[in-house]
């Protein structure tokens, strides 16, 4: 039972692909365990995170719309419309190998005109998903419209954040319950339709153009909109790629102008190249609720509004902040790693070593198979060798058709070119599959970039350098402006769910804390050589703080006091540790926590009456625990297992088909305990490195890591910021 609080959630759930959507899917999970999903009254989410955004809005709406006792909606929710509504269907579509392949179906024969598009295709992709578990579609639809007119039913604002490349400024879709403060002393208790930087009332005057719009907007196009990542997809274009506006229908089309800053037309792309966290929305909504509440307490009518949100006053309430980051801070994928562009000259036998070799008669063979394979693959590389537009190929695919298996069975099958590709993610290669992968002409464009150069090796790295500056700024920002809130009190809290600065890579540096951007000025002669703890010593200092929390005698009932040791248990002391009890689900936590634990040092024991995604962080831990071997030859449980299972949710990639990598070579260490070779996942056994490496290859599934990863993190971010709540000031 979670105590009654009058704190506030808001939850953001940053961009990385399935592998965000994973992670979020994870968090989620973890928070409606502890029924903390009813508390949130925020949701902002950015590119892979507002696929589990959007599906999480529209699922729980239809669910409580659809309810034939809406008495008892909620609670039927939370017994089985949550598991059975949401999380299953999201994790099987998370599941689905095929996605790759469908996104790029309608794109073959390659078309060259504007109606085709790849995010259109990944657009689809979503609204086949809204409408195969009888979700709403829309904005408007009657069941979202019905979730924000029921009071306390969470969320209360909902964002999708894209990026408008016109203006370089954040572009918001969404709706919102809670009033929002106005100027003066009235708030505005409308619900509203959030379109950029707009809010448009909900009204019963339907023919009202603005709200025609705004409720004509599919929740697919918007996610889309989100999570449409430059260099994998073209922008997306508002309001043409999202509205079929009748011709010569001027209120309308002065509609859309005014809500794309007076331009016709604007040309959306990821949210994260704006703010790949989504704390954007979530900081103007957390200063409206502010000044709202300052408005409710009379508070200093004088000063202006952004002084009168700041203002301290005892009756204020609590926000937390959960900012769901999973951006790591490894390249992402191993084509991209520039250590990885000289694989490791050991191999474990001649077997393996004639399957490597490139040169001589096999390689002779592969190459002649591969020219050999068809008019399409003598085509490719001739039109590329020739430095030719990539159009140009997509030209004569599109109007000789006849091309298009041979071509793409050369790509699969070309040393030269499958091999960038399939390591990118942007050919799919699951086992077993049939037909030739998909291709479109950013992959065209991107497939002869890299045959003829591989210099975009620091592309990657560069681009995922400039995400950690940015939310390093941001974390700074909002760490600091909340710390010195009111008096120094602070009423709004940032909690950083981050389970990819866990896992100690080459470039992290466990001695400075996340929101410090540069590493101070040092004497050289002071400094001492790099050095890193042993494979699992990290994980342990980790833990060390939310220790001493998990060794207080819990009591079953939550109502219960919580008995401090002697020497600190001040009425101080008390009433912050009841706050965070009944705020946070503290004790929820702790036993979930426990729970985990119990998992990770019995991993081979089968769960009992195990929620969803516990059971899917059991299956990740037994296939751990039994597929891949400790380096220090100790057994993989307790520590150890959940260093490893951070490892390899450090390494996820960024793609947008995570299902298809199901091949993970663990990281290696030099003799000092420093790093030697990140590990990666891989599409296809075959492009993993050496044979020494491929000895300790874990063949397990990496949508599983990543919902795991977040369910595990959550908890523990939870009780990590609560202990840091916890000062034990002795008496």
């Amino acid at each position: 039972m979670t105590l009654e609080s009058p704190a506030m959630l808001a939850l953001s759930i940053s961009g990385g692909g399935h592998r965000a959507a994973g992670f979020g899917l994870g968090t989620i999970a973890l928070l409606q365990e502890l029924g903390l999903m009813e508390r949130v009254a925020v949701l902002s989410t950015v590119s892979g995170g507002s696929l589990v955004g959007g599906f999480y809005l529209c699922a729980k709406a239809g669910f409580l719309h659809d309810a034939e006792n809406p008495q008892r909606a909620m609670e039927a929710w939370r017994d089985d419309g949550f598991r059975h509504r949401f999380l299953l269907p999201l994790l099987a579509f998370l599941h689905d190998g095929g996605l790759g392949d469908r996104l790029v179906a309608d794109l073959l024969p390659i078309p060259l005109g504007p109606d085709k598009k790849l995010i259109r295709s990944a657009a689809e992709e979503v609204q086949a998903l809204l409408q195969k578990h009888h979700c709403p579609d829309t904005l408007g639809h009657e069941a979202i419209r019905a979730l924000l007119a029921s009071d306390g039913c969470a969320p209360d604002q909902v964002y999708f954040n894209a990026a408008d490349l016109t203006s370089l400024d954040l572009f918001r879709f969404g709706v919102m319950r809670r009033p929002v403060a106005k100027h003066g002393d009235v708030p505005d208790h409308e619900p509203a339709y959030v379109v950029n930087r707009f809010r448009i009332p909900i009204t019963a005057k339907v023919e009202d153009p603005a709200q025609v719009v705004a409720a004509g907007l599919r929740i697919a196009d918007c996610v889309a909109a989100s999570f449409c990542f430059p260099g994998a997809f073209e922008p997306i274009i508002f309001p043409d790629d999202f509205l079929r506006l009748p011709k010569g229908d001027e209120e309308l089309r002065s509609v859309t102008t005014r809500l794309c800053g007076g331009a016709e037309a604007v040309a959306l792309m990821d949210g994260g190249l704006y703010d790949n966290l989504g704390l954007a929305s979530v900081e103007i909504t957390v200063q409206s609720l502010r000044l709202e509440e300052a408005i409710s307490l009379k508070i200093a009518p004088h000063l202006s509004e952004a002084e009168r949100a700041r203002t301290p006053h005892p009756k204020r309430g609590r926000i937390y902040v959960l900012a769901t980051d999973v951006d790591n801070i490894q390249p992402a994928n191993k084509a991209l790693d520039p250590a990885g562009q000289n694989p490791p000259q050991e191999t474990a036998n001649v077997d393996e070593a004639r399957r490597r070799d490139s040169g001589g008669l096999l390689g002779a063979r592969r190459w002649i198979w591969a020219l050999l394979s068809g008019v399409g693959g003598a085509l490719l590389p001739l039109l590329t060798l020739l430095a030719l537009p990539p159009a140009v190929v997509a030209l004569i695919v599109r109007h000789l058709p006849v091309l298009r298996p041979p071509l793409l069975g050369w790509i699969r099958r070309s040393p030269g070119l499958a091999l960038p590709l399939h390591q990118l993610g942007l050919v799919p290669n699951p086992a077993g599959s049939q037909g030739a992968a998909g291709v479109s002409v950013p992959l065209l464009a991107g497939a002869a970039l890299l045959w003829t150069r591989r210099r975009t090796a620091q592309v990657l790295p560069a681009f995922n350098g400039y995400l950690k500056r940015t939310r390093n700024l941001t974390y700074q920002y909002l760490s600091y402006k909340y710390r010195n809130f009111a008096g120094g009190e602070a009423n709004t809290f940032l909690l950083r769910n981050l389970i990819f600065e866990l896992a100690p890579g080459p470039d992290s540096d466990p001695d400075h804390r996340l929101d410090e951007l540069t590493h101070p000025l040092q004497d050289f002669d002071a400094c001492r050589a790099e050095t890193h703890h042993e494979a699992n010593d990290w994980i342990r200092k980790k833990l060390e703080p939310i220790a001493w929390l998990l060794a207080l005698p819990w009591p079953e009932d939550p109502e219960e006091a919580l008995q401090l040791p002697d020497r600190f248990n001040s009425p101080a002391n008390q009433e912050r540790l009841r706050q965070l009890r009944a705020d946070l689900a503290l004790d929820e936590a702790v036993r979930t926590w426990q729970r985990i634990q119990a998992v990770l040092a019995r991993p081979e024991e089968p769960l009992r009456q195990a929620d969803e995604a516990l059971t899917c962080l059991s299956h990740v831990a037994r296939s751990v625990h039994s597929e891949l071997p400790a380096t220090s030859g100790l057994p993989l449980i307790g520590d150890p297992l959940l260093s490893q299972i951070c490892e390899m949710a450090t390494n996820l990639p960024t793609t947008l088909w995570l299902e298809e990598f199901r091949h993970y070579v663990p990281n290696t260490f030099l003799p000092d305990g420093r790093i030697q070779h990140p590990g990666g996942w891989y599409v296809d056994e075959g492009l993993v490195g050496s044979g020494l490496v491929r000895a300790n290859l874990y063949k397990g599934v990496a949508v599983d890591v990543a919902v795991a990863a977040g369910f595990l993190n959550t908890c523990f971010n939870l009780l990590e910021f609560s202990a840091s709540r916890l000062p034990l000031v002795e008496k």
